[in-house]
This record gives C-alpha cells, sequence and structure tokens, in this order.
C-alpha cells in the first residue's frame, strides 16, 4: 500500500466529502452531480442588492454556444421524473428538432381524447427556470455564485425595466436601452426585496440602482459557463427517467405496444360510439323533419278547407261573420275583413235600435 502524505489524504477526504455533499444535495435537480467549487447563491428574504454578471456560454447554450451570455433559460416539466424531480423539456429548450418524451406522452393523450386531469401535469411549465451569475453586494467576499429561480419572479420585470421609455416618433434603439449586466459603471445592481418561501416567494420592488464601483475583473474572470453546470440528458436518458424503464429494450417495445394496443382500443370504442351517436342523431333529424313535412301539409290542407268551407254568414275560415272581427288570428290574413266590418257596424246598429 504506498504510503500518502496526511496533506494528500486530507485533501483526497475533503474532495470526496464535497462530492457527497453535493451529490446528495443535487439529486433531483438540473444540476450535474459531479460539480465541486461552485458556490450557490441564497436569496435571503428581505433586501437584497446584486448584479449579474455576464459570462461565455459553453457548446450546451440553447440560444448561442460559445457567446457572451448573462442567463440561461431553461423549460422543465415538473416533478415528472423517477424521483419526484424536475426534467428539462428538451423540445421547448433547444427546439422542435429535439425530442421530448413527456411532450411526446402529452401529444399521444391529448389524441386519444384524455381528460384533462390525466394532460395537464404533462405540460411544460409556462415560464423557464432561469440560472445567473451573481455578485452579492451585500457579501462581495463571497465572490462568483450561482442563482437558479424563476422568470417569472425575476426576470420577466428585468426586460420590462431595462427599456426606457420612447417618446412619440423615436424608434427602440440601443440608446434606450440599459445594459444592466455591464460589469462597468455603465451596468446597473438590482435591487429588491424577498417575501416568503417555496411557492409563495415573491420579489417586490425590483428596481435598477447605479453601481458605486465596477464588478471586480477578478469576479467577472470566474464567471461560470452556467450551461456546462447542467445535466442535459439525451432523448434516450430522458426517456428512462420519465418512464422508469431503458428505451429500446424488450419490455419497452412491449410496453409501448400495449399502450398502442390501448390507444387503438380507446379510439376505436370512441370512433364507433361517435358513430352510433351519429346515426341516432340522423333518425333523429329525419323523424323531425318527416313530421314537419306531415305537419306543414295538414297545416296546408286545413287552411286550404277552411277557405273552402264558409260558414253561413260568410267567413271564408269558418269564425261567425261579423261577430268574431279582430278576435282571431285569421282575421289579420282575411280578404273578407271590409265586408265582416261592414256586417259588424250592421249588427251593432241594430242591437241599438
Amino acid at each position: 500500500m504506498t504510503v500518502q502524505s496526511r496533506r494528500s489524504m486530507k485533501e483526497m477526504l475533503q474532495k470526496r466529502m464535497e462530492a457527497d455533499q453535493i451529490r446528495y444535495r443535487r439529486i433531483g435537480s438540473l444540476y450535474r452531480q459531479d460539480l465541486l467549487g461552485v458556490k450557490f447563491f441564497k436569496c435571503k428574504e428581505g433586501d437584497n442588492l446584486v448584479d449579474i454578471v455576464t459570462y461565455t456560454s459553453g457548446d450546451n447554450d440553447p440560444v448561442s454556444p460559445n457567446d457572451l451570455a448573462f442567463v440561461l433559460k431553461i423549460f422543465i416539466h415538473r416533478g415528472l421524473s423517477q424521483t419526484g424531480g424536475d426534467l428539462i423539456c428538451l423540445e421547448q429548450t433547444f427546439g422542435k428538432k429535439f425530442r421530448c418524451p413527456c411532450c411526446e406522452e402529452y401529444r399521444r393523450k391529448i389524441n386519444i381524447g384524455a381528460p384533462e386531469a390525466e394532460t395537464r401535469s404533462l405540460r411544460y411549465q409556462g415560464w423557464p427556470r432561469t440560472f445567473y451569475n451573481i455578485y452579492d453586494r451585500k457579501d462581495p467576499g463571497a465572490g462568483i455564485q450561482v442563482w437558479h429561480t424563476s422568470a417569472f419572479l425575476f426576470q420577466q420585470y428585468l426586460d420590462v425595466i431595462c427599456r426606457k421609455s420612447v417618446l412619440s416618433g423615436q424608434s427602440q434603439g440601443i440608446e434606450n436601452f440599459i445594459p444592466y449586466m455591464d460589469p462597468t459603471l455603465d451596468g446597473r445592481s438590482i435591487a429588491f426585496r424577498r417575501e416568503g418561501t417555496g411557492e409563495k416567494t415573491k420579489f417586490i420592488g425590483i428596481r435598477f440602482e447605479d453601481r458605486v464601483t465596477e464588478v471586480p475583473e477578478s469576479v467577472v474572470k470566474s464567471a461560470h459557463a452556467l450551461d456546462e453546470l447542467i445535466f442535459f440528458p439525451t432523448f434516450e436518458q430522458a426517456y428512462e427517467e420519465f418512464w422508469g424503464v431503458p428505451y429500446g429494450e424488450e419490455e419497452v417495445l412491449e410496453r409501448s405496444a400495449k399502450f398502442v394496443g390501448e390507444d387503438d382500443k380507446a379510439v376505436e370504442e370512441k370512433e364507433s360510439a361517435e358513430e352510433e351517436e351519429e346515426r341516432e342523431l340522423r333518425e333523429k333529424l329525419t323523424a323531425i323533419e318527416a313530421k314537419k313535412k306531415k305537419g306543414t301539409k295538414e297545416d296546408s290542407k286545413k287552411d286550404e278547407q277552411k277557405r273552402e268551407v264558409k260558414s253561413t254568414n260568410g267567413c271564408p275560415y269558418g269564425h261567425e261573420f261579423g261577430v268574431d272581427i279582430d278576435e282571431k288570428p285569421d282575421c289579420d290574413k282575411c280578404q273578407s275583413w271590409k265586408d265582416c266590418a261592414n256586417e259588424n257596424d250592421r249588427l251593432e246598429r241594430e242591437r241599438r235600435k
């Protein structure tokens, strides 16, 4: 056995301890499990004052690899991993050329007409998760720290306040943009207040403040390529994490065949039920239409009979001529109304004698 110095052994044990702590702390999160030497910003309740530090993105950046960046945005499916953690939505993060097992299952459920209660949890979250390199002005000795939050809570407000008001006739050019992420004095510190914890967290009073000093060069140089801190799975890895079984193995194919069989059966049953419903509806409509036609013929026949059969006193509809004037619906269309009115006047005169 090789004898190691006490110092080298101590260093090895410290690294192992740090790796284990990070591994257990990061299980179920979006970060890689082998991260060492990364400090994570814990946003405290109360007032905060931070600078967002720019960095050079890595090969996995979904917007612009190997370029100047200041925020990493990742879309997720909430709580769909086998351990109840979040899964990266590869399709929404990188574009539709990337397959996502969660999105594919969501569309499958939609296609077979599954109820919303089954499909709702499969949707990707509308607001992306955001990652920043942070320089905490209230704890400058901490150096660069990585902060993970939601675009809904923070970035959406920065996107608004970094744009100066545009006057009538003025275009929205670079002169109207506040480069808050610039590490020089041209940039801005961000002041805000955190209230609540967990799902009740909210950031209020988000505003820019002039910097007293630039972000130290040593801090800027130590900024992380944020996409290199994240574990981006392949489709096969994401599939296994979602379903709990490897992609492409026989049991998966059987499982998929079972799903397809169930889908086909469900579709067939649905189509059969729809066809039966449509057939019943057609029969009902046919019966209603026949009844209408029959009723129309009978009504026409009755009208003709009324016109043909006149009462002894001359009403073409069989009512009492000169007495029922303006009392029956037929009076509105009666061609003998004037004669009936004259008869009514005559009868009235006789009653007065």
